[in-house]
């Protein structure tokens, strides 16, 4: 299912694409540089299965005829399973594939094990950078978050002392609150801004629309839920996960409320009987078939559903800035991207550099999807983005997209082992959610399972 889903959306993206006029020949970077200096080496590469992967199917042939470089191999597999099969094939030195897609939480674990190369050399050596790379055009936001240097507990950003570059952003999302513009206009509803007015008008309309519930969020056991709106809920009334010295925070005062709230508003205004199963497909699928008026998620979703097939959402789905506890200067949205990086194994990495520095690119990023959006502003600035978006009945979306990137950060201490102290956080916060433990209990157990293993 979630397969045929995928093919939906990548219809959906070539709809788009033709409709807002974004094709056309590419302008060749530079007459001077040699894009075909590694003619007749071959790559492969490895990625998440899901919409991302449009943006790289596309770019296969018009590369290799730039290039003469040929992609033997492209592999998409599952979300929930790609971080552990790249991890499983680094710890093997397996030179199986050349590019990663990387999450900016890849690196934690990627960049101390030096399972990923650097880029820095490539970006400063005229012989191999297209002069049209053009590192300032991509968002600051995304491209800072690309930049580590590699020790726990300090920052990802370019500041850092010692932090390299470590990927191209490819393609990135922050998480917002998406509505049903038709719903809260039939009611003469406000927008929630708290978790306390979202119960409000979750509970309204489930008392007005028999059948449909208030609001749909990723519970499914995966780091990948953190991401989907319930950690930077939970964050917004003050929290963190580890304070300055490394020492595990998750069970602060802070977070208890945080995660009690959250669990408050699942309870009463989501689909709780079904939460433990929802990843990003449920949250689409149920925004689709009209059983949700609300959704903690990615913005994404509005433009596939308004790009896609007819459903009783067609056309009626907007997005606001996330929803935040008590205080608005504690609002949280996370930034969460794919990003394009050379596996340290490869036996072709100036070929993978290649394909790095081209699909990501400013010429060819303007002939792609704008879902999950451009990493580059010139494109996702575009007057043509912006009044398209307008017309697909979402008059508020860029808008407030600019508003949650103030708010917008990766919400997680850079540290080694994330993927799998993650993986503990994501099923205590599910056990605290159904009632299986309470609030104090399930975040202490994630503190101590950090303590007992990464202290």
């Amino acid at each position: 299912m979630e397969r045929r889903v995928v093919a939906s959306l990548i219809a959906a993206v070539l709809l788009l694409v033709s409709v807002v006029g974004f094709g056309g020949s590419e302008a060749v970077a530079s007459e001077q540089f040699d894009w075909r200096r590694f003619e007749g080496q071959q790559i492969s590469i490895i990625g998440v299965e899901g919409v991302y992967n449009e943006q790289i199917l596309e770019a296969i042939q018009p590369f290799e005829e730039k290039t003469g470089i040929k992609v033997a191999k492209v592999d998409f597999i599952p979300e929930a399973e790609y971080t552990n099969k790249v991890q499983m094939l680094s710890a093997a030195r397996s030179s199986e594939y050349d590019v990663f897609m990387v999450s900016f939480t890849n690196l934690f674990d990627w960049v101390p094990n030096n399972w990923i190369v650097p880029l820095d050399d490539f970006v400063n050596d005229p012989t191999l950078a297209d002069p049209d790379l053009d590192l300032d055009d991509f968002y600051p936001e995304v491209l800072n978050n690309c930049y580590w240097n590699g020790v726990s507990g300090y920052p990802l950003g370019k500041d850092t002392p010692g932090a390299k570059l470590y990927a191209l952003p490819h393609g990135w999302i922050l998480f917002n609150l998406l509505y049903r513009t038709d719903i809260f206009e039939k009611y003469d509803l406000k927008v929630p801004e708290t978790i306390d007015e979202l119960i409000e008008v979750g509970e309204f309309i489930q008392e007005h629309e028999p059948g449909m519930y208030g609001v749909a969020m990723r519970g499914f056991k995966a780091v990948d839920m953190l991401y989907g709106g319930i950690w930077q809920t939970i964050l917004s009334y003050g929290g963190a996960d580890l304070d300055e010295n490394l020492d595990p925070i998750f069970d602060s005062p802070e977070n208890i409320r945080g995660l009690e709230k959250v669990a408050e508003m699942i309870n009463r205004v989501g689909n709780v009987s079904n939460w433990a199963n929802v990843t990003w497909y449920e949250v689409l699928t149920d925004l689709q078939a009209g059983k949700c008026a609300m959704a903690i998620d990615a913005p994404s979703l509005a433009t596939w559903i308004a790009t896609g097939e007819d459903t009783p959402a067609k056309g009626k789905i907007d997005i606001a800035p996330p929803i935040y506890g008590d205080t608005k200067d504690e609002t949280k949205s996370m930034i969460f991207g794919w990003n394009l990086g050379i596996n340290a194994y490869s036996t072709k990495k100036e070929a993978a550099w290649y394909f790095i520095q081209y699909v990501t690119g400013k010429e060819r990023q303007m002939n792609e999807t704008l879902k999950p959006f451009p990493t580059r502003q010139s494109v996702m600035g575009s007057e043509k983005v912006r009044n398209y978006l307008v017309d697909l009945g979402m008059k508020n979306f860029v808008d407030a997209w600019n508003e949650t990137a103030k708010y917008a950060g990766v919400l997680l201490t850079p540290s080694k082992g994330f993927n799998d102290y993650g993986y503990v956080l994501a099923g205590e916060l599910q056990a605290a959610v159904l009632g299986q433990k309470s609030a104090e209990d399930a975040l202490a157990a994630v503190s101590k399972y950090y303590r007992d293993n990464y202290k």
